[in-house]
């Protein structure tokens, strides 16, 4: 996410649609970022993009990763 809110927002709205996922502290790989990352399953991506476009939700990115690996950025 660009800020803090933006990760707090996405959590909230997430948790209020009843879409799983887990808040969590930004991997060290993408140091860059904000400090706040929302994980969720590989098959509901386009869902989550949905829901962040339609909540006016900035993000940073969406990555794939794995720990210990370098994080790879999500294409369409």
């Amino acid at each position: 996410f660009t800020s803090y809110y933006f990760g707090d927002k996405a959590d909230k709205i997430l948790t209020e649609l009843a879409v799983p996922h887990q808040l969590m502290a930004t991997p060290p790989e993408l140091y860059d970022m904000c400090g706040l990352s929302v994980q969720i399953d590989p098959s509901i991506v386009e869902q989550v993009q949905t829901i962040l476009k339609e909540h006016k939700i900035s993000t940073s990115g969406l990555f794939w990763y794995e720990k210990g690996e370098l994080a790879v950025p999500y294409k369409a």
